[in-house]
């Protein structure tokens, strides 16, 4: 079954599910957001979220266990994306550019291409 790791950031709470294709979401997880943290530390927590779905039961299959890379996974057909919702605006390629009152310290994370670059996407 194809599903894609998805992600909220909240002014409270990160929250994270693995998501199908036609929506239905499983293995909820939450944890606070760190409000005072600066952008590394709210990506950090995001990557530990991500890495957290990856080795889930609901993802790791006999064939692919003890990957943690996303490549090999996403090869595997088992996972296919990362979605991330986030407070504030965000330009075409996943740069925060508008406001986010909640969490100022966002504004202007480059969420997009560190993604991409963490995670090989």
């Amino acid at each position: 079954m194809k599903q894609a790791v998805v992600i909220d950031l909240g002014g409270t709470a990160i929250k994270s599910a693995l998501c199908d294709l036609r929506g239905k979401l499983t293995n909820r997880r939450e944890r606070p957001t760190p409000r005072t943290a600066p952008a590394r530390d709210f990506l950090a927590a995001i990557a530990e979220e991500i890495e957290a779905h990856l080795q889930s039961p609901l993802v790791v299959s006999p064939s692919n266990h003890g990957r943690s890379s996303f490549d090999k996974l996403r090869t595997s057909g088992r996972v296919y994306g990362i979605g991330l919702g986030t407070p504030g605006l965000a330009d075409p390629k996943g740069r925060i550019v508008g406001g986010c009152p909640n969490l100022p310290q966002w504004a202007g994370a480059d969420a997009g291409a560190w993604l991409k670059k963490r995670f090989r996407l």
